[in-house]
């Protein structure tokens, strides 16, 4: 008798660590799912900035491009207006 109740126990004990697994396993899959989801929103977040930095490396270059030009510009002015001194 004694050995069938310690089976009974054991077998209780068991069924309980089986649902306990099949509890923590629902949670991990659903905290799997949570991240995946996290993860997949910083890769967007990453690709989207990726796109920034690009547009930001253009819209530089093309200030270095203006800024030279207005140097250019500004030089020739001066030029001009020494030229302009000298006839006068």
């Amino acid at each position: 008798m004694q050995q069938i109740e310690l089976l009974e126990e054991k077998v209780k004990k068991l069924i309980d660590v089986a649902n306990n697994y099949k509890e923590e396993t629902v949670r991990l899959k659903e905290e799997i799912e949570s991240l995946k989801r996290v993860i997949a929103k910083h890769e967007n977040d990453i690709s989207s900035n990726n796109g920034f930095k690009e547009k930001l490396l253009a819209v530089e270059k093309e200030k270095e491009i203006l800024l030279n030009e207005k140097n250019m510009v500004k030089s020739n002015i001066e030029k001009i207006l020494q030229d302009i001194e000298n006839i006068i």
